[in-house]
């Protein structure tokens, strides 16, 4: 995890953002504006893993990385190296205001946390072909 884990974020869920794009894209107003899709609330990644647990039922092992480690591992990997320039993305908290977004579609039918982990768990125990 790309720490530190308390600091409240807003995540998205991407058939979420696929869904609404798919509305956006059928709305003539939405044009030539930016766009702004907020999560499903305040939630912290620690809060995040705790939900994972109790839905696995089992404990996770946790590895925080901070912006010198990143730095480091960014010597060696090009994409770590951008991670740790936007890492104040991390340590402080990060919402969207999507009222704009809200106005002209409607209400946006977000995917609670729970339902996401739970749906992304699901998908990742399905047989590859």
């Amino acid at each position: 995890m790309i720490g530190p884990l308390n600091t409240p974020h807003e995540y998205v869920y991407i058939p979420d953002v696929a869904r609404i794009l798919f509305r956006l894209i059928q709305e003539e107003k939405a044009y030539g504006r930016t766009w702004h899709l907020a999560g499903a609330g305040r939630i912290t990644l620690s809060e995040l893993i705790k939900l994972v647990e109790s839905i696995t039922g089992r404990g996770l092992r946790k590895l925080v990385v901070g912006k010198r480690s990143l730095q480091v591992l960014g010597l060696f990997n090009p994409l770590l190296r951008e991670v740790a320039e936007m890492h104040y993305l991390q340590t402080q908290p990060l919402f969207l205001d999507d009222s704009a977004l809200t106005e002209l579609l409607g209400p946006l039918g977000k995917t609670s946390y729970d339902e996401g982990v739970r749906a992304s768990l699901a998908a990742e125990m399905e047989p590859r072909q």
